[in-house]
């Protein structure tokens, strides 16, 4: 046995490319996992006041609605950051890795997106639901008139804010996999 071993240095693109193999091809580093984790989360998170606007959008008075634009592009994102990155991490990351790892074996582009759209909704859903329970939970000092809100008392008013968020976060999460995805393949 020969001592005289060189180390081949082998970087980021070439250790993809021989991770995906015709039985895997859809597998992935765990820098791709990470780059396409980050690029939904920005996507989300720059596309938050747009679905804070149509949540709150009163159709009696779209005019209102317009006029407090300004507060929500400026106070939307600093609100959804801890709301998303605690998503990110509590659900997005775990649930995104298991279905990645179900999916590398399927070379169907379509199914991903289907599959990774489905993940957003899911998580912007709960998300969603779990903040607007938080506005339950009784606050020190502050005086309730009538019974404590329930969430389910919040629910119904929160149907278009609930259904904007999870179609932001499935948009945000798609455009995560492919633009991710699309680099990895192509290289």
């Amino acid at each position: 046995m020969s001592a005289d071993v060189t180390p081949v240095r082998v970087n980021a693109t070439q250790r993809g490319r021989g991770l995906r193999t015709t039985e895997h091809p859809m597998a992935f580093t765990a820098w791709e996992f990470i780059r396409g984790a980050l690029l939904a989360w920005l996507f989300f998170v720059l596309l938050a006041p747009l679905a804070v606007t149509i949540g709150m959008t009163n159709p009696a008075s779209i005019t209102a609605t317009f006029a407090y634009l300004p507060m929500i592009l400026i106070i939307a994102p600093l609100y959804a950051v801890p709301w998303s990155a605690g998503a990110l991490l509590a659900l997005g990351v775990p649930l995104a890795l298991v279905l990645g790892l179900l999916l590398r074996g399927v070379a169907s582009v379509r199914l991903h997106l289907i599959c990774f759209a489905a993940l957003g909704a899911f998580v912007g859903g709960v998300t969603t639901v779990v903040q607007l329970w938080s506005r339950t939970i009784p606050q020190p000092g502050v005086t309730y008139y009538g019974d404590q809100p329930s969430v389910w008392d919040l629910l119904p008013g929160s149907v278009p804010l609930l259904v904007s968020m999870q179609l932001i976060t499935a948009i945000g999460v798609t455009l995560g996999w492919w633009i991710t995805a699309r680099r990895a393949l192509r290289a």
